[in-house]
């Protein structure tokens, strides 16, 4: 996060903390801050700033419990990032073995039929990858193979 970001971060929670007295060394209050926030992205220190106001929290924030914060908003992000990564995995999944199983070429066969069926039933979340269900389907298409 740049200088200017920063400073809006600590600017708005001073202004809804107007009563904030910062006292005599303002500057050295915001070196600090500055070193700490400048590993968070702008949205990030936002965000948790947001959030630390609608908690409804009475005073100032310290340093320590904004990090804390923003650590915890950007975590949050990092996993809602990997879900809709394993999502558009899924989605990609479905389209590469989305036609119909009357369609699949004779030459590939009842095999082929099974292994579509399989992979489609896990990308539409009805089994689970690796659980008994699938490891009882996924050895009945070997034994068919081998």
């Amino acid at each position: 996060m740049e200088k200017k970001e920063i400073k809006k971060v600590i600017s708005y929670l001073l202004a809804a903390y107007p009563k904030t007295d910062i006292g005599d060394k303002a500057e050295a209050t915001f070196r600090i801050w500055e070193n700490i926030l400048k590993t968070f992205p702008y949205e990030i220190a936002s965000e948790a700033a947001n959030i630390y106001l609608l908690d409804g929290n009475k005073f100032f924030p310290n340093i320590s419990e904004f990090v804390k914060l923003c650590d915890e908003v950007w975590q949050k992000h990092e996993r809602e990032k990997q879900e809709q990564h394993s999502e558009d995995e899924r989605e990609a999944t479905k389209l590469l073995f989305s036609e119909p199983l009357e369609k699949i070429d004779k030459s590939m066969g009842h095999i082929a039929k099974l292994s579509v069926s399989l992979v489609r039933d896990v990308c539409d979340g009805k089994i689970k990858y690796r659980l008994p269900e699938w490891n009882i389907r996924q050895s009945e298409i070997e034994k068919l193979a081998y």
